[in-house]
Order: structure tokens, then C-alpha cells, then sequence
């Protein structure tokens, strides 16, 4: 996914993300239910080779965002 800014739907507010990954390689992103961005990564460098996941969150120094991570779920998505 390119690097680009994606407008949170309540900047100071509760977000839901959600990440779907397919086999074939395709990556999705969501917030709040919504599309954010799509990817692929046909070649599957990081889709299928492994077990492990991993949520990273940064924020501009001076404006000082604090993210909070709650609630993890993690499923098949064709169970």
C-alpha cells in the first residue's frame, strides 16, 4: 500500500480497523467497515508465511495522538 494519509472517520474519537488478507495475496484495509485501501502481494512475501501479526500505529511528535489498541480478533475469513 502506498504511503498515504487515510482520514479517520473521528479523529479524537473510537475507530474500527480491520485488515482482511487472501491467500492469493490480495491485502484489504478498513476503518469503520469502509474500504481504505487494497493491495497485493502476488509474489506472497508476506501473506501465508508464517503465523505472526503485528499492529504498528505512529502519530506527528507535536501533536501528541496517543493510540490505544483494544479487542484483537483474528479469523479465517472463508472459515
Amino acid at each position: 500500500m502506498d504511503w498515504e494519509d487515510i482520514r479517520l472517520g473521528s479523529p479524537g474519537g473510537w475507530n474500527t480497523w480491520g485488515i482482511e488478507q487472501d491467500f492469493d495475496g490480495d491485502i484489504r484495509l478498513y476503518l469503520n467497515g469502509d474500504l481504505a485501501r487494497e493491495a497485493s502481494d502476488s509474489e506472497r512475501r508476506y501473506v501465508g508465511k508464517g503465523t505472526y501479526a503485528g499492529v504498528y500505529a505512529t502519530s506527528n511528535e507535536y501533536l501528541g495522538a496517543e493510540p490505544w489498541f483494544d479487542y484483537f480478533q483474528i479469523s479465517p475469513i472463508n472459515p
